[in-house]
C-alpha cells in the first residue's frame, strides 16, 4: 500500500476465496463485482481502484448513503475515493453472501467553508475574498499558498471547496488589481477554519457590508441631530421633551419636530443643576417636576471626589446632593431639596460601615450615592441610600409638602449587620399591582468578603416595601438555591444584576435579569382575607439565552445593563459576556427582545442586531472587551412616547438610536381610555373639561393613565419610569403639539385599567384648532377623543401663540395692577407693555414662559 495524496481514502486487499475458478484451477481475466455505500456532504466522489477510476458517485444529501457498484478483472484491488473539497475514508469491508462481491463503505467529510452575505447592494459591486490555505504534506512539512475565491455578489448563502489542513480568510483591501469595484464597508468575522482528518471544523463566515442597514438593524433608527455630548440617564418629561443627564452638572433637552418625530428632533441646552450628578436617583413626580438626588459619579472623578455645588448645604459632601427641576420656570428651575442632617449627614460616618476595607476604602461617609428609588403611588419617592446613617434605613420624600418634606420610611427586613445588606446597594426595585415593591436582597454569607471560594455558601432573600397603613418591610420569600447577582465583582461587593420589570400577564408576574447568566419570575402569592396581611410570593430561575445567531451559545448576562418594556410588552434587553474576575466590564454588548408568553422557554428570547455603525459585527455593541475599563458600562433606555426606545450607543453616548420593534402592535392591556363625557365644551362627548373659562388648563378622566409597567429599567444607578400621562394633539396635516401634564392620579397604580385623571396645559405655541387628543403611556396611546382648542378669553393668537389683548388707550403704557390703570385700561399682566401690533391689535408683550 502507498501513501495516498491529502483527500484521498485507500483500501488494499487479496481477493482471497474470490477467484474466478474454473474447477480447481483460478483463470485469469475473470471478472469481480465491487460494490459499495457512499455517505458525501458536498460534491462528487471518484472511487479509484489500482489507480484508475472506476465509478464517479453523485452526492446525495437527501439520502444517508448511494450504492455504487464496478467490475474488475483484478485479484488484487486498491480502492481509492476523492472528492473535491472531500476528506474520504474506506472502512472495512464487510463480507457478502455473494462469494464474488465484495461491499465497499466510503464516508467523505465536506472540507469547505461556508458563511452568509448581508447587507449587500449592487452598488458595493462583487466582494473578493482571499483564502490563505496550508496543507500538510506529511512529517511535519507544510505548504502554504494564498488564493483569490470567485466573488460573491448577492446576499445569502456561499460555500467553496478546500484542499487545505488550516485556512484563513480576509477580504481583499482596496485598491483591487484589475478589478473595477470593491466591498470597502464590508466586514468578515469568524474567519478562520482548521481540519483535521476525521473531525473537519466547518466554519459558518460572516460577510456585512455597513452600506446599508444589517440584519434587523432597521429597527434601530440614528438621530438626524446628535446632542454633541454624552448623556445618560434621560429622563421623559410630561410635554414629550427629553431631559438628559451629561453625569455632571449640565443637562441637554431633546424636543421632537413637528409631526412628533423624535428621530428628526433637535437638542438644546438646560440651565446647569445645583450639584453635579452622576448615577442618581431620579423620578418625575406627580406634578410634573422631576427628583434628582445623590449620584455615585458627580462629574469629576470616582466616589473619592466631592462635587462642587452652587450652593452651600449639608448636600455639598459625597453624593447626598438632591434637587428638583421644574420645566415651567425657565430662568430658575434647579432648587435645592435639602435631607436633614437627622436622617443622613454626609459630614459623618455611617454607623453600618464603619471603616471598611475593599470597595469602601474610599468611602465611609452617610450618602446616596448610587441609591435605587420608586415613586409610589401617592406621589411620594422611596429611596434606599447606599450608605445609610443607620444599617437598614430607608427614606420618603413627599413633594406635596410645599418646601418637600423627608421622613424615614422603615428599616429593611433582612439585614445582617454587614456593610452589603445594610443597604439595598446594586438592586433593582420593582413595583407591583398592589402598590407594594419588590427587591431582591444582596447576596448574604457568613464568609469573608468577596471574591468568594467555590465552597461559599450565598444566600439572597427578597423583601417587599408595604405603603400603607403603616409602611414596613416584609420579608418575603428566599430565592431557592440561585443568585441573581454577579460574585465576580469582588471590588464592589456582592456584585450586580440587571433590570426588572413588572409583566402584563394575569398573575402579575415580575421578572429580575440577573447578573449571572439567569433570569427569574417572582409570583405573587395569594392574598388572604382582608386584614390579614402580605402573603409571600414564588421565585423561579431560567437560564438566559444562548441561542443567538451572534453570540453562538456563549454564555450571556445583564449586570448593570439597561432593558426596557416596549408597548407591545416585550422587553428590549441589552446583555453581555459573563463577567469574570479579569473582565468585570463585558463587551460587546447584544440585544434581545424577551417575550413574556414564553417564559421559561427557549424561544422567549429572540437576537436583534444592534444599532449600526457602533461595531464591525453589526450584531454587537462596543467592540472589544473592556477589560476592567468600563468602556460599556452605565447605559440606558427610555420608552418615548411614540412607541420607540430611546437609547445611547454603549460605546459613544453622544451618539443616539431609536428601537422600534417590528414584532407585535401595542397591548390592549396598557392602553389608556378617555371616559365619555359631556355633549358640550372642548370636547363634546368626552370627559375633558376646561378648569377656568378663561384658563389653558384642562382636566381629563379615563383609566390606565400609568400603565401597567415602569418602562425602562436599569437598576441602582438610574431610574426611567415613564408610567404616566403625557397629552398629545394632532392636527389634520399631522403636526403634534403636546401639552404639559400634572397632577396625575390612579387609584390602583400599575393594575390594568385602572381608573385615573390628568389635568394638563396646553401650551402657548399651539394655535387654535380642531384636533385629535390623544393620551400616551409608555408609548400606548388612547383611542382619539375630539378636542377644540381656542386662545383664553382676553387672548388672541398672534405671532405663535397666544397673546393677552389691551385697549388702545393703555398703548406704551405699563399697565400694572399698582400703577393706577384700572378702569382706565385693559391691564396686562406682570407690568408686561401694551404694544401695538401692526395688522393685529394691541397685544401685550408675551412673557418668559408664556401667558
Amino acid at each position: 500500500m502507498h501513501n495516498a495524496p491529502f483527500g484521498y481514502a485507500t483500501k488494499l486487499a487479496r481477493a482471497v476465496g474470490q477467484l474466478c475458478w474454473c474447477g480447481a484451477i483460478a483463470l485469469a481475466g475473470c471478472s469481480y463485482t465491487i460494490n459499495g455505500t457512499l455517505t458525501s456532504y458536498n460534491s462528487p466522489v471518484a472511487i479509484f481502484n489500482n489507480g484508475a477510476q472506476a465509478a464517479l458517485v453523485p452526492p446525495n444529501p437527501g439520502a444517508s448513503t448511494t450504492a455504487f457498484s464496478f467490475t474488475t478483472t483484478n485479484a488484487v484491488y486498491q480502492i481509492n475515493a476523492q472528492g473535491p473539497g472531500e476528506n474520504c475514508t474506506v472502512l472495512p469491508n464487510s463480507q457478502g453472501t455473494n462469494y464474488s462481491t465484495i461491499n465497499i463503505q466510503v464516508i467523505c467529510y465536506p472540507l469547505y467553508i461556508s458563511g452568509t452575505v448581508s447587507g449587500w447592494t449592487p452598488s458595493i459591486g462583487p466582494i473578493y475574498m482571499a483564502n490563505y490555505v496550508t496543507a500538510n504534506l506529511g512529517n511535519n512539512v507544510s505548504q502554504g499558498s494564498t488564493t483569490v475565491l470567485p466573488p460573491i455578489s448577492a446576499n445569502g448563502v456561499f460555500r467553496f471547496a478546500t484542499s487545505g489542513t488550516s485556512n484563513t480568510l480576509s477580504l481583499i483591501p482596496p485598491p483591487y488589481p484589475n478589478i473595477p469595484n470593491a466591498a470597502a464597508s464590508c466586514q468578515l468575522s469568524n474567519s478562520d477554519a482548521i481540519f483535521t482528518s476525521t473531525t473537519p471544523k466547518i466554519t459558518n463566515v460572516e460577510i456585512y457590508c455597513a452600506t446599508t442597514e444589517a440584519p434587523q438593524s432597521q429597527q434601530w433608527k440614528p438621530l438626524a441631530n446628535q446632542p454633541g455630548a454624552g448623556v445618560s440617564p434621560l429622563i421623559l418629561l410630561s410635554d414629550g421633551t427629553v431631559m438628559a443627564s451629561t453625569s455632571g452638572s449640565a443637562w441637554y433637552l431633546l424636543t421632537p419636530d413637528a409631526f412628533g418625530n423624535y428621530v428628526n428632533g433637535t437638542w438644546s441646552t438646560l440651565p446647569n443643576s445645583l450639584c453635579p450628578h452622576g448615577q442618581f436617583a431620579s423620578q418625575v413626580l406627580h406634578d410634573g417636576r422631576v427628583f434628582v438626588a445623590g449620584g455615585e459619579l458627580p462629574g469629576t472623578g470616582y466616589i473619592t471626589a466631592t462635587p462642587t455645588c452652587s450652593v452651600v448645604s449639608n448636600q455639598v459632601g459625597n453624593g447626598v446632593a438632591t434637587e428638583i427641576y421644574d420645566p415651567n420656570n425657565s430662568i430658575s428651575p434647579w432648587s435645592a431639596a435639602t435631607p436633614p442632617t437627622n436622617l443622613i449627614n454626609p459630614g459623618a460616618p455611617s454607623t453600618s460601615l464603619g471603616s471598611t476595607g475593599g470597595y469602601w476604602t474610599f468611602f465611609t461617609a452617610q450618602a446616596f450615592i448610587d441609591m435605587t428609588s420608586v415613586l409610589l403611588d401617592d406621589g411620594r419617592v422611596l429611596m434606599a441610600p447606599v450608605s445609610p446613617k443607620n444599617c437598614g434605613d430607608t427614606l420618603l420624600y413627599d413633594p406635596a409638602v410645599a418646601t418637600g418634606k423627608w421622613s424615614l420610611a422603615a428599616t429593611l427586613a433582612n439585614t445582617h449587620g454587614d456593610i452589603y445588606t445594610c443597604s439595598e446597594q446594586e438592586t433593582s426595585w420593582v413595583k407591583l399591582r398592589d402598590s407594594s415593591v419588590l427587591t431582591a436582597d444582596p447576596p448574604y454569607s457568613t464568609s469573608a468578603d468577596p471574591p468568594y471560594s467555590a465552597t461559599t455558601t450565598i444566600t439572597e432573600s427578597s423583601e417587599r416595601f408595604i405603603p400603607s397603613p403603616t409602611p414596613y418591610w416584609f420579608n418575603d420569600e428566599m430565592l431557592p438555591q440561585f443568585t441573581l447577582f454577579n460574585t465576580e465583582f469582588g471590588w464592589s461587593g456582592h456584585g450586580e444584576e440587571g433590570p426588572a420589570f413588572l409583566l402584563p400577564d394575569t398573575l402579575g408576574t415580575a421578572v429580575f435579569f440577573g447578573g449571572d447568566s439567569l433570569y427569574a419570575t417572582y409570583t405573587p402569592g395569594t392574598p388572604g382575607s382582608p386584614g390579614s396581611g402580605p402573603v409571600a410570593g414564588t421565585w423561579q430561575s431560567y437560564p438566559l439565552p444562548v441561542n443567538g445567531p451572534a453570540t453562538q451559545g456563549a454564555t450571556l448576562a445583564a449586570d448593570d445593563k439597561p432593558g426596557a418594556m416596549m408597548p407591545n410588552g416585550k422587553i428590549l434587553l441589552a446583555l453581555n459576556f459573563a463577567a469574570t474576575p479579569d473582565d468585570v466590564f463585558p463587551s460587546p454588548v447584544f440585544f434581545f427582545e424577551y417575550d413574556y408568553t414564553q417564559v421559561g422557554q427557549a424561544g422567549a428570547f429572540t437576537e436583534v442586531a444592534a444599532p449600526p455603525g457602533g461595531n464591525q459585527n453589526p450584531w454587537a455593541d462596543c467592540g472589544v472587551s473592556g477589560g476592567n475599563t468600563p468602556t460599556a458600562y452605565f447605559n440606558t433606555m427610555l420608552v418615548l412616547p411614540d412607541g420607540g426606545v430611546l437609547m445611547p450607543s454603549l460605546c459613544n453616548q453622544a451618539h443616539l438610536y431609536i428601537y422600534y420593534s417590528p414584532n407585535g402592535p401595542p397591548l390592549t392591556l396598557g392602553q389608556p381610555t378617555i371616559d365619555p363625557g359631556a355633549a358640550t365644551g372642548p370636547a363634546p362627548g368626552w370627559a375633558i373639561t376646561r378648569v377656568t373659562r378663561s384658563g389653558n388648563t384642562f382636566y381629563v378622566t379615563g383609566t390606565g393613565f400609568t400603565g401597567i409597567s415602569e418602562g425602562a429599567a436599569y437598576g441602582d444607578d438610574a431610574q426611567m419610569a415613564s408610567n404616566y400621562p403625557l397629552v398629545r394633539l394632532r392636527d389634520s396635516v399631522g403636526h403634534i403639539f403636546y401639552t404639559r401634564t400634572h397632577d396625575w392620579t390612579s387609584a390602583n397604580g400599575l393594575t390594568p385599567h385602572s381608573p385615573g385623571t390628568t389635568y394638563f396645559d396646553v401650551l402657548p405655541n399651539t394655535p387654535p384648532n380642531t384636533y385629535s387628543l390623544e393620551v400616551v403611556v409608555n408609548g400606548n396611546p388612547s383611542a382619539p377623543a375630539t378636542f377644540t382648542w381656542s386662545c383664553p378669553t382676553g387672548y388672541l393668537w398672534a405671532g405663535g401663540a397666544c397673546q393677552l389683548r389691551c385697549t388702545p388707550n393703555c398703548a406704551g403704557k405699563i399697565c400694572g395692577n399698582s400703577n393706577g390703570c384700572a378702569g382706565v385700561c385693559t391691564a396686562c399682566p406682570r407690568q408686561e407693555s401694551c404694544v401695538n401690533k401692526p395688522s393685529v391689535g394691541y397685544l401685550c408683550e408675551v412673557p418668559p414662559g408664556g401667558p
